[in-house]
């Protein structure tokens, strides 16, 4: 099944994680990224309608994750940022992109080369003629193995 071999690399996969709130770090970490072939993008924040972005996470294949605290640091998209995620060459892996790009645009980003993983899920996995688009818990329901479904529901209620 398609989803098989990224379940394996979900599971296994963990690296670094690394908070980005100055403008010296903020150009290291984007000209970093800027060799990745594919990063996996999510905002936090009130994105609609005040498209007001807390904070930006971004994620290798190595499993490392940057967080861009963009309160701290809304200089970060003057810093690397933009165009990081305006990079034709580099694919961003992102889950219902409409309020993120939305959001985005406040602070002059036109997202380029995104591949949205509900669309693609929808188009893979749902009946033509679906009117609804899954969350993204549903989603991960459908793919995760169903013996790890309670330890996934146990990560995503315990808040750090």
């Amino acid at each position: 099944f398609f989803f098989g071999p990224f379940q394996a690399w979900c599971m296994s996969n963990v690296g670094a994680v690394v908070l980005v709130d100055c403008n010296a770090q903020c150009r290291q970490v984007c000209d970093l990224l800027a060799c990745e072939p594919c990063l996996a993008l999510d905002l936090e924040g009130c994105l609609y309608p005040a498209q007001d972005i807390w904070v930006l996470q971004v994620a290798t294949s190595a499993g490392d994750v940057f967080l861009f605290d963009i309160q701290t640091l809304p200089s970060a998209f003057e810093y690397g940022l933009c165009a990081l995620l305006e990079d034709a060459a580099i694919c961003k892996l992102m889950f219902d992109c409409r309020m993120d790009a939305y959001a985005l645009k406040r602070y002059g980003v036109q997202l380029r080369h995104v591949l949205d993983l509900q669309v693609l899920y929808c188009k893979a996995c749902l009946p033509r003629g679906n009117e609804f688009l899954p969350s993204l818990a549903r989603v991960l329901e459908s793919i995760v193995p169903a013996d790890r479904i309670p330890e996934m529901r146990q990560l995503k209620s315990h808040r750090v």
